[in-house]
């Protein structure tokens, strides 16, 4: 892969291999239903936010640990066929990515997740193969699978004045560092709702930040967004697609949203972009499959 000048986004965080199955009706439990699609796909929080990246015209750079089994080749080549950049990834002989099984409701669009996360590893600072990774990007971006892999690497973004875009989506010990860490906190309304415990978005906000130079996005799924800079709040409306399937929408925002500030837009702009890709995110099976690019078959721009 050549050489590129700086990369305008850099993720630490999990990678998936996600097989997906569909129903047309929810199941009641004990029941045996069949399936009326069934595939395997790539996905991950940060890995699907990368290929966002990518996908739209960034250069896009994955740091992470994976061994050798067949699904851990599987994810790297996935990453490499969208033209991430691989150097900082880690080949050992036991790190795999998550495997996830989701079962998704055609008609109504509900999804159920069940996954392992065994031999699950991230690299710590001194293990990175390129000690000054910080200074050849823009942006840094992790999730919290990562835990504390991923808070010493924004530890380090930080200190070196990088943009920082975050995704979580449960509460762990290492929440409330990253939450400080962050110029950027991207988390669903469901998340927002369980580490405020409240229901009002402007509740959800204040206990979010952690101080008054964040920018808050929380993601209210067909509904759109809300996002709040340190000047005003604004509400980005949701768009009406025939939804198939939503994994992967959230990692989709999270990229698109991530690249539009490593280029220096605002965060109403950044959320705006990354709502559309999210929308169409959710047209296909696959948390990578509709994930669109930036010039479309029709030759136009997804703005």
């Amino acid at each position: 892969m050549a050489v590129v000048d700086k990369f305008d986004v850099t993720g630490l965080g999990s990678l998936a291999v996600d097989f997906i199955g569909n129903i047309e009706h929810w199941p009641e439990p004990g029941t045996k239903n069949p399936f009326t699609d069934f595939d395997i796909f790539d996905g991950g929080l940060t890995g699907t936010a990368l290929t966002a990246v990518s996908r739209m015209g960034g250069k896009a750079s994955f740091i992470g640990k994976l061994g050798k089994s067949g699904m851990a080749k599987r994810a790297a080549k996935a990453l490499e066929n969208e033209g991430i950049d691989l150097s900082n990834l880690i080949n050992d002989n036991i790190s795999e990515p998550i495997i996830a099984f989701v079962l998704s409701g055609y008609l109504n669009g509900e999804r159920n997740i069940f996954f392992q996360k065994k031999n699950l590893n991230f690299p710590y600072p001194e293990e990175i193969t390129d000690k000054y990774w910080y200074k050849r990007t823009k942006l840094f971006f992790t999730d919290h699978v990562a835990g504390e892999a991923g808070v010493l690497a924004a530890r380090i973004a930080k200190k070196n004045d990088l943009e920082i875009v975050i995704d979580i989506e449960r509460i762990q010990d290492e929440s409330i560092e990253l939450l400080e860490l962050a110029n950027h906190i991207v988390v669903s309304e469901g998340f927002a709702k369980l580490y405020s415990g409240s229901d009002s978005h402007m509740d959800q906000i204040k206990s979010l930040r952690k101080n008054n130079h964040q920018d808050i996005v929380i993601t209210l799924g067909e509904k759109g967004c809300i996002v709040k800079s340190a000047e005003e709040l604004l509400k980005v409306e949701g768009l009406i697609v025939d939804v198939i399937d939503t994994t992967g929408c959230g990692d989709t925002f999270h990229g698109i949203y991530a690249l539009e500030i490593s280029k220096g837009k605002n965060p109403f702009y950044a959320a705006k972009i990354a709502n559309i890709a999210a929308a169409q995110c959710a047209t296909e099976r696959g948390a990578r499959t509709a994930i669109p690019y930036l010039t479309s078959k029709e030759g136009k721009n997804i703005e």
